[in-house]
């Protein structure tokens, strides 16, 4: 054990050297005043004296060692003394060429991938990515900003897809757009609430499945609260009503 010896005006001082000298980890042994000889002692302050040492690793750790380093050398010397001309076997080798697999797809776009964070589900995602990709063709935009506005006429012109779809005369689409949770069913109310209370029109809810199921019973008991109809089924040939 090697053992250090600080004297300090101040304590603070005395740990402030053991720990530049011996470490953070240091272990004090001892700390005592030290007065000056003789006459001094009377007009002396007295200092302070700080034995420290290094901590021994504990013999757990020592145990641990030894075994990785036993370990490392049996392995080392099973590598060496492999042969390596020898063929493997047909089964290792199928294994190997099942664990390569083929080549992962890309990573999708930096946009995209912010988009997945803000809660765009993951099959309107590989729709996106494509899109851009599409429209990106050999070239590459310049920082993220312009990469997440040509997302945004992406997405922009899909949803204007969408909606010229259910269009009538008279009878605008509006598309709201949104990560699930975002409040768009709270606002599908309110606008139906409007419209039945203070507009006086009659109003017609469709809830329906897409990829994942529709599960805002919400909307369903707003429009019995409102004598709203709310529907679950759309067939292809039903159009929009009138009203």
């Amino acid at each position: 054990m090697n053992t250090i010896k600080i004297i300090a005006d101040t304590a603070q001082e005395a740990l402030e050297q053991v720990q530049a000298k011996v470490g953070p980890d240091a272990v004090i042994l001892n700390v005592r005043p030290v007065h000056a000889d003789g006459v001094k002692r009377l007009w002396s302050k007295a200092r302070v004296e700080v034995l420290a040492t290094a901590p021994e690793p504990s013999s757990a750790q020592e145990n641990v060692l030894q075994l990785l380093t036993a370990k490392v050398h049996q392995l080392e010397g099973a590598l060496q003394g492999s042969d390596s001309s020898e063929p493997l076997p047909p089964n290792v080798i199928q294994m190997m060429q099942n664990v390569g697999g083929p080549q992962t797809a890309p990573a999708a776009p930096a946009s995209v991938q912010v988009l997945l964070e803000m809660g765009l589900l993951p099959q309107h995602a590989d729709m996106l990515a494509g899109q851009l990709q599409k429209h990106l063709g050999g070239t590459r935009p310049r920082n993220l900003i312009e990469e997440m506005e040509l997302a945004r006429e992406v997405l922009v012109e899909q949803w204007h897809r969408f909606a010229t779809r259910a269009e009538q005369p008279g009878l605008p689409a509006r598309v709201l757009v949104g990560a699930p949770g975002v409040g768009k069913t709270t606002a599908l109310c309110k606008w139906v609430t409007q419209e039945t209370f203070l507009g006086q029109r009659p109003a017609r809810l469709w809830r329906l499945d897409g990829a994942l199921p529709n599960t805002a019973e919400f909307l369903s008991l707003h429009g019995e609260m409102m004598q709203v109809p709310v529907e679950r089924v759309w067939t292809d040939s039903l159009d929009v009503p009138e009203d």
